[in-house]
């Protein structure tokens, strides 16, 4: 086992933040083990090092598998990155030391060595239980000479192991990529004891698949499917605005890391995957033990960071139309790059349909659709030909406002917001109307 600590006086890496005590701001040791790790399958893993309790599973590895887009039918199944995971039914998982020094992601990323336990250092930790400043409690308790967090975490490999981990723990947190869950830890808006069960998504197949089906003009794409994979093809040819939108999610390696699944279960108002999902009127599907549903979008989200998902659900798969037209994503925030959306605008015009879609993000409880400024939009659009009219550009974009419910808070003032999302609706009805593909359909 490798315990990890920061001495009195040095300040603690701020990915670790979660597993300090809460009062006092001082470090627990933090022991990578796996004590108290469940298999889904229900065999017996203890001793096995593995995830530590606040990121994904360090025996997680990835490997670079670029997807392939289909083009005839049958649809055609991709596995857009192949996750491994060692197998927890009948085996032990156990790495050397070797193994943690270069694999390990709470060292890597915290940059912390093992140090061995002296009389000094144990003076310095709490040894009791205390209450936190939100009145819950942490326990410390010594396990072979350490002080141990017991928190077990679950790898499943398959759908089915994940909602046999969700049945049989109901106090379970899902971790994908872990871009929204870490920030809730590192800022104390949400803590973790150890009767959560965490249960790790990364190793799941299923979720990092998508599949093209022309037949009925769709695209399946699997929740752990990551915002860099959405950024490049086939998705900036079938869904470009949601690529668009998917190029301007934080840096990178969030960007790496981040999926579009999570995008969902988080549902911010924000969230820059959410407006084109919107738009196009994507349908989400949600698997439980007691089986799927599917969801449109617009019944998806119920309030700021609030859906629809029971305590035993998964998003499992995004299910999002080909719309031959035109469609866009574009932001406002306070610096170019790295930015939470202060206002969003998406607008998919469809060639097929004659119809517009506008969907507003970061102006409301949700993500919000415009239905009385697309009807106008779609009848003033030039869907032959020819330059937008100025004038029935202005009644759209009055109408964008009207629908807009800002607030104000420390990114923006409502005034700005709604004031933002009629310069950006402004702007992208002009470049649809520029770009719309006018081909026949094939």
């Amino acid at each position: 086992m490798y315990t990890y600590y920061e001495e009195l006086g040095r300040s603690l890496p701020k990915g670790i933040d979660a597993l300090t005590d809460g009062e006092s701001k001082t470090p627990l040791n933090v022991v990578i083990n796996a004590t108290s790790v469940l298999s889904v399958a229900g065999s017996d893993v203890s001793g096995a090092s593995v995830a530590s309790v606040v990121v994904s599973g360090s025996s997680v590895e990835s490997e670079s598998d670029p997807p392939q887009a289909a083009s005839t039918s049958p649809p055609t199944t991709v596995n857009a990155t192949r996750r491994r995971a060692p197998a927890l039914t009948g085996r032990r998982v156990i790495h050397s030391p070797s193994d943690v020094q270069t694999t390990d992601p709470l060292r890597r990323a915290c940059d912390v060595t093992p140090r061995p336990e002296t009389p000094e250092h144990l003076a310095s930790i709490r040894r009791s239980s205390e209450p936190r400043r939100d009145g819950a409690v942490q326990e410390v308790r010594r396990v072979d000479g350490l002080y141990n967090l017991d928190m077990p975490v679950l790898l499943p490999t398959t759908l089915e192991e994940t909602l046999r981990g969700l049945e049989e723990n109901p106090r379970s947190v899902l971790l994908a990529g872990g871009t929204d869950l870490m920030v809730a830890l590192n800022h104390g808006h949400r803590r973790l004891d150890d009767s959560t069960t965490v249960i790790v998504l990364g190793g799941v197949a299923e979720f990092r698949q998508w599949t093209l089906d022309h037949s009925v003009s769709t695209i399946r794409i699997g929740s752990g499917v990551t915002w860099r994979e959405l950024a490049d093809d086939p998705f900036t040819t079938f869904t470009p605005a949601l690529a668009e939108a998917a190029r301007t999610v934080g840096s990178p390696q969030i960007r790496t890391a981040g999926t579009i699944g999570g995008n969902l279960a988080t549902s911010s108002p924000a969230g820059d995957g959410l407006g084109p999902l919107c738009a196009l009127d994507a349908v989400i599907e949600i698997v439980s033990p007691s089986g799927l549903r599917r969801v449109p979008y617009a019944d998806f989200a119920t309030g700021p960071k609030t859906t629809v998902l029971g305590p035993d659900e998964v998003v499992t798969t995004v299910e999002v139309p080909i719309v031959r037209g035109w469609q866009g994503y574009a932001k406002v925030g306070v610096r170019n790059a790295m930015v939470i959306a202060t206002a969003s605008v998406t607008v998919v015009a469809d060639a097929d349909r004659r119809s517009v879609a506008i969907a507003l993000g970061s102006v409301g409880p949700t993500v919000l659709r415009c239905p009385e400024a697309e009807h106008l939009a779609a009848a003033m659009f030039p869907w032959e030909g020819g330059p937008v009219d100025p004038d029935a550009l202005d009644d759209v974009v009055a109408a964008v406002q009207h629908t807009a419910r800002p607030i104000d808070d420390h990114r923006s003032s409502a005034q700005y917001r709604r004031h933002a999302v009629g310069v950006l609706a402004r702007r992208m009805l002009v470049r649809a109307a520029d770009g719309l593909d006018r081909s026949e359909p094939t």
